[in-house]
This record gives C-alpha cells, structure tokens and sequence, in this order.
C-alpha cells in the first residue's frame, strides 16, 4: 500500500489538525445553549400576562433530575395544576405545565434529540393513571383539532423538538420569539384542554 484512496478519509488527514482543534470546542456548545434557554425563562412573565390572567410563569433551573436539575424548565401554568397552589416553583407539586424544557449539559440548538423542545408536561406520579388517561386524550384531541401531531413520552403529553435554523449563532433573537411563539401557541391549543379535564372529579 503506497496510497490511501479514500477521498475522505484523505480531505481528513489533509485537515486533521483544524479538524482536531474544531472538535474540541464542541463541550463547550452545551453551556452556551443552556445559557440562552435560561434566559428564555425573562420573557415568561411578558408571555403569561399577555396569554391569560390565569397563566403564570414557572422555573424549575435546579433542584432533584427531574425537577430543574439536569432538565430544566420554564413553563406557564395554571394555579389549579399544583397540588398546593402557593408552593409556585416546587416542581414535586406541580401536576402540570407548558413550556420549554431541555438537557442540560448535553443540549444544542439544532441537533435532533439535543435540541430543546416545548410541549405539555406532567408529572405522572402525581396525576394518577385515570386522570393521565383522561389527560393524554384530551391532549391528542387538542392536537388533532388544531391539525398538529406530537410526540409523546415519559413526562410528556405532547411536545416537539424546537431547533433553531439559518445562521442563527449571529443572532439569537429570532429564535427566542421562535419558542416564544411556539410557547404562546401550545397554550392557545392546550391550556382548555387541560383545564377542563384537570378540574373533573
């Protein structure tokens, strides 16, 4: 062998050491990312006294897993969806919420399964099976009406990842009013949703 004659394996080895030093930049995307969400968490209030005079705003940054600290969350909710209504940022007592979540420490802002998404969430160990059964029929329902799909899973009723797009690292103001807008929009579908089958007894 005097050659190697895979065209990308050659433009690889001809690059190998920007390619390397580009690399390595890498781990530092995910703190970056995490720092933009969070700050999402600002425009919360803005959003909830717009939307609703019920809607209040909810950050869960740090805490237990689940609740803040390796997936935080910025949501609106709705009084009546705490267990305890004046516990306003225990995630432990919330039932339900919309909004953004992401994984901190591994997100970015365009990779699938990375990036942030924004959806229904809840909090399964509270809500019991036959009112998330209830729930997760009203959410589906909600969703068809409005001619949307979503995926579903674990604390999830419904949610879709949110990417950025274009050159947006020069810019991040368009996709802040991106979630916002998607923000904005999952309320508008799936707040009476929620509110009318959470208040069944």
């Amino acid at each position: 062998m005097n050659r190697i004659d895979d065209p990308q394996l050659a433009f690889y080895l001809r690059h190998k050491a920007q390619i390397d030093e580009w690399a390595a930049l890498a781990p530092r995307a995910p703190s970056v990312a995490d720092q933009f969400f969070t700050s999402i968490g600002d425009d919360l209030d803005g959003l909830a006294s717009e939307l609703d005079p019920r809607a209040e705003p909810f950050r869960a940054l740090s805490g237990k897993l689940y609740s803040g600290g390796s997936y935080p969350k910025l949501f609106l909710v709705d009084p009546a969806w705490r267990r305890v209504p004046t516990k306003k940022q225990d995630a432990e007592d919330l039932l339900l919420g919309i909004g953004l979540e992401w994984n901190r420490g591994k997100t970015d802002f365009t990779t699938p399964q990375r990036c942030a998404y924004i959806g229904v969430w809840y909090n399964l160990d509270l809500v019991g099976e036959v009112k998330q059964k209830e729930l997760k029929k009203a959410v589906a329902e909600a969703g068809k009406a409005a001619g949307q799909k979503f995926s579903t899973k674990w604390y999830w009723l419904a949610y879709r990842e949110e990417p950025a797009s274009g050159e947006y690292w020069g810019d991040l103001s368009p996709y802040r009013q991106q979630i916002a807008n998607s923000i904005r929009w999952m309320w508008k579908t799936f707040a009476p949703a929620l509110r009318s089958t959470i208040g069944r007894t």
